[in-house]
């Protein structure tokens, strides 16, 4: 039997709201929001434990919600960093990109509180950022190699250079 019945049957029972909570290990809020929903879809005619007035599908209404953790300011700050990205990109610079992760990492260095998920979806709304694609390809075992040189462009002194890492396994100690 499901949470909404439940309440129903112990409310008709006589129950508090708050016995109802308690026996049942929910929030007082929750057996009052369920009680007042049943409460606005009861008729007289049908009686209380009508089946159309205990098997219904909650529904809510989250299109009037606003955000409360994302401000103004923060607003700058994420606006800020992807500007700073879009300059990167275009200096060749891809890999020192902020990701979302940086960003929120930076919010919470700055003192703001903002879930990871707030950020993300801010960068999502407002900004259509491309994305790489990648082709599968299919090919026999021990048919083909792959090898990543890998390559970063760092700012040393002014003037951007590209660097290979190495491995330190096979570091010459050089």
């Amino acid at each position: 039997m499901g949470q909404h019945q439940q309440i129903l049957i112990l409310w008709q029972q006589g129950k508090s709201e708050r016995k109802i909570a308690k026996t049942l290990s929910l929030s007082r809020t929750t057996v009052h929001n369920y009680l007042k929903n049943h409460k606005l879809r009861y008729t007289p005619a049908k009686g209380l434990l009508s089946p159309e007035s205990i098997s219904y599908i909650p529904s809510y209404n989250s299109s009037n919600r606003t955000r409360r953790r994302l401000s103004r300011e923060m607003i700058a700050m994420i606006e800020e960093c992807l500007s700073k990205n879009t300059v990167k990109l275009a200096q060749g610079l891809g890999k020192q990109r902020m990701r979302a992760t940086d960003i929120h990492r930076h919010l919470h260095a700055a003192g703001h509180q903002i879930s990871y998920s707030t950020v993300t979806d801010y960068i999502r709304e407002h900004h259509h950022l491309q994305r790489e694609a990648f082709i599968r390809q299919t090919v026999q075992p021990g048919s083909t190699v792959e090898f990543d040189w890998g390559e970063v462009q760092l700012r040393i002194n002014g003037k951007v250079q590209k660097l290979y890492p190495r491995s330190p396994k096979y570091c010459t100690g050089r």
